[in-house]
Parts: structure tokens; sequence; C-alpha cells
């Protein structure tokens, strides 16, 4: 065998591997959002990012092609418009919000994240 023809063996295999290690599409399903104003902000720790209009109750964001691994998913309810998390004078948020941590597997299909507001606690 040549040269060319083991540099193609190894660029189709690793190729062909790190296309099975992702996961074509995961829907985030957000509940406990406190109203209809404003958007749902969706940001992971490796770069990822997503949004939808905020539904009262719940709404549904889809994230396509994540590599199969553990995820920090952080969450916002950007209530004004001003893309981040408010804070008052004590460092609480005044949006809700959520942090979690994920492990994305290739059979994860849906996640639920519940936003909490810190205000009320």
């Amino acid at each position: 065998m040549g040269k060319t023809t083991i540099a193609m063996m190894v660029a189709c295999f690793f190729a062909t591997h790190m296309a099975a290690q992702t996961n074509e599409s995961i829907k985030i399903n957000v509940t406990n959002i406190p109203s209809s104003t404003g958007k749902i902000l969706l940001m992971t720790d490796k770069g990822q990012q997503g949004m939808a209009d905020a539904k009262e109750k719940e709404t549904t964001i889809e994230m396509k092609r994540l590599p199969i691994g553990k995820y920090r998913f952080d969450v916002i309810h950007d209530a004004n418009g001003n893309w981040k998390l408010d804070m008052d004078e004590k460092n609480i948020p005044t949006e809700s919000c959520a942090s979690v941590e994920v492990d994305i597997k290739e059979d994860t299909n849906l996640i639920t994240i519940e936003l909490q507001d810190y205000k009320k606690k």
C-alpha cells in the first residue's frame, strides 16, 4: 500500500468516526417561563447557541449536530431584550434562568430545562 492509500484510509476512518459522534437533532424544552415577553436564550459551555420567542409556560429550542459529550446549558428568559442576564445590586438574577449539566448521547433527543426565578427565593 502506498502512502496516499493509507492517508485516504485514515481520513475516511476519522470522517466516519466523527460523523458517528454527533447527535443529529436535540429538542430542548424550556419550562417555567413567566411570560411571553422577550426571548429565551440558550448557550452551551462549548459555544453552541439557540434562541426562541418566549411563550408563557414553555417553549422548545432545537439544536442540530451537537457532538456527543458533557455540556453545561445556560438558559435565560431575556424579558427586556438586552441580550444579557440582568442582576440586582446583590448580584441576584432579576430574570428567570437556569444552568444545568447534561450528558448528550447518541440517543438523546429531548432535554427539559426548568427556569428558576431567583427573585422569589
